[in-house]
């Protein structure tokens, strides 16, 4: 083996290395026993009340955790908010996210805490439309649940829930 082949081989080993790394400190994952899942009634939009997500936090754990009661809904990567929601359209057979320009007004983030037991589960419900503007056509949403308290950080994120908005018919607007 040449001093040539010696070095790409290690210079390998590091680009691998750096890129487990890197992949590790910015990927989500399922902490201890505590899952996210999301979804719709129907993946077929064709009513105003089909852009309910239902949200469910289930702790499979053996211990109780503590959880907002009312969280703060908000975009995904707006930078506060207890769940994050990232919404994609398909746009010429690939996804991308919809950028959303979302000011939460003068609303005051309160922490109302409540206890969530073991092997307890919570729903949640929030109207998308209150977030994102949709038109017709092809979606995906995903919900982050983002939560500190007392150093103990909570992140866990759902599936990708698919769906399609069959008109342009529905009110657009945002509800406050």
């Amino acid at each position: 083996m040449n001093i040539f082949s010696l070095q790409l081989f290690d210079l390998k080993k590091i680009i691998l290395l750096s890129l487990i790394t890197l992949m590790s400190t910015h990927s989500f994952c399922q902490k201890d026993s505590i899952f996210l899942s999301a979804g719709l009634k129907t993946n077929s939009i064709v009513n105003d009340n089909d852009f309910e997500l239902s949200i469910t936090l289930d702790n499979k754990s053996s211990h109780s955790i503590e959880i907002q009661k009312t969280p703060y809904f908000s975009n995904f990567e707006s930078g506060f908010g207890d769940i994050q929601l990232d919404l994609e359209k398909l746009q010429a057979n690939c996804y991308e996210r919809l950028v959303v320009d979302f000011d939460p007004g003068g609303h005051l983030y309160t922490v109302n805490l409540e206890t969530l037991s073991a092997q307890d589960s919570k729903l949640y419900k929030f109207d998308l439309r209150k977030i994102f503007i949709m038109r017709k056509g092809v979606y995906r949403v995903k919900a982050y649940l983002f939560f500190s308290r007392m150093s103990k950080d909570l992140k866990v994120m759902s599936d990708w829930v698919y769906f399609e908005v069959k008109t342009d018919k529905y009110p657009f607007s945002r509800e406050n």
